[in-house]
């Protein structure tokens, strides 16, 4: 506890954040051992919802991932005079409807 009663520790560098774990639970591992994992058969690689330390930064990062959109979204950004470029999409997963036309995203 530090002198205004936070119960916060601060992580710096490599080996503070290489203790922290992944999980909870037995099997936890610490983010240090997937980041040293030898290169081997099969490779052990590590899984897109954990960070990736970077070496030559010094930091601690979120690991790239590619954006996916809609195909009509890219349409709708492409050729935006199109007859069926301005289509509604539904997203299921929320069980809204979001209008993809040229305005919707800003230039």
């Amino acid at each position: 506890m530090n002198v205004n009663g936070s119960r916060f520790h601060l992580l710096l560098g490599r080996d503070d954040w290489g203790r922290c774990l992944d999980g909870d639970g037995g099997a936890a591992r610490e983010l240090g051992s997937w980041w040293d994992a030898p290169v081997g058969s099969p490779a052990a690689t590590l899984p897109l919802d954990l960070p990736d330390w970077d070496s030559e930064l010094g930091e601690l990062r979120l690991q790239e991932r590619p954006i996916e959109l809609p195909e009509q979204a890219t349409a709708c950004q492409l050729w935006p005079g199109v007859p069926g470029t301005n289509v509604a999409v539904r997203n299921c997963a929320v069980g809204t409807t979001q209008l993809t036309s040229p305005t919707s995203v800003e230039p």
